[in-house]
């Protein structure tokens, strides 16, 4: 079921829909949770002095900074990412977070290009970040001072509030009738293309939740009577009509009722 929230107007693009929408929450406060060691750093002092940022201390299990609950920012200067490579400890973190974490980030500050942070070579530096984008698929960020890494962690969960306050609508296409419209919402589900959705929908047509999934979604127009919803499902099911004791066919007309 899509998210509450407006959708863009015909012709409008989401992403506009989306830049529209982060104007009226810009200055919103957003929560923002340190880890109580990332206290004497300086990244932590730029946050506590945001007048948008709502603080909080608490001991992590994972990560240094923790954003709506969902992404947990894993903060390191050059000089700690290379005494990190040094005792093995990059690699231990990093493989925590990519099992506990939902999102991780592995941020960096300050790493000049071709240094040779805590006396760590250039190569074996690139080497390590290496690994950890793609052997354990943590994404890395790179900034210059503590100021960037406070600013991209106020936007990420600015970011993070507008995609769940923002519905995504489908643009184009707006079947009217009701099995298209049924058609329209198994296409949107992975893996399910115009050849399985129809299939898929004969088989399933049958099932209540189907029906009631569609009407959730707001795709289905609500049923009027429970004679309406079975009437539906029997033509997406493709069942011939019920017969009487006498061999007359009952159930009133070919199509499903409108």
């Amino acid at each position: 079921m899509p998210p509450d929230g407006p959708c863009p107007a015909d012709g409008q693009p989401v992403a506009s829909a989306l830049g529209d929408a982060a104007e009226a929450g810009q200055a919103a406060v957003v929560d923002i949770v340190a880890d109580v060691r990332e206290r004497p750093s300086a990244t932590f002092a730029m946050l506590a002095s945001r007048s948008d940022v709502a603080l909080t201390e608490a001991t992590l299990k994972f990560g240094d900074y923790s954003v709506a609950a969902h992404v947990s920012f894993e903060r390191k200067t050059a000089e700690d990412l290379g005494r990190s490579i040094i005792d093995g400890r990059l690699f231990r973190q990093t493989s925590v977070l990519r099992s506990r974490v939902e999102r991780p980030i592995l941020l960096v500050e300050g790493l000049e290009p071709a240094g040779s942070p805590a006396g760590v070579s250039w190569h074996t530096v690139r080497g390590a970040l290496v690994s950890v984008a793609a052997v354990f698929a943590v994404p890395i960020l790179y900034f210059r001072d503590a100021q960037e890494s406070a600013d991209v962690m106020v936007t990420a969960a600015r970011q993070l509030r507008r995609a769940r306050s923002t519905a995504y609508c489908r643009p184009g296409y707006r079947p009217k009738g009701w099995r298209k419209r049924v058609l329209l919402i198994l296409q949107g589900l992975p893996q399910i293309g115009p050849r399985r959705a129809p299939a898929l929908a004969r088989r399933c047509a049958r099932a209540v939740g189907l029906t009631a999934c569609a009407s959730k979604s707001g795709y289905a127009r609500p049923a009027q009577q429970p004679r309406r919803d079975e009437c539906r499902a029997r033509y997406c099911a493709g069942e011939p009509r019920a017969r009487s004791a006498g061999g007359q066919r009952t159930g009133g007309r070919e199509r499903p009722c409108e």
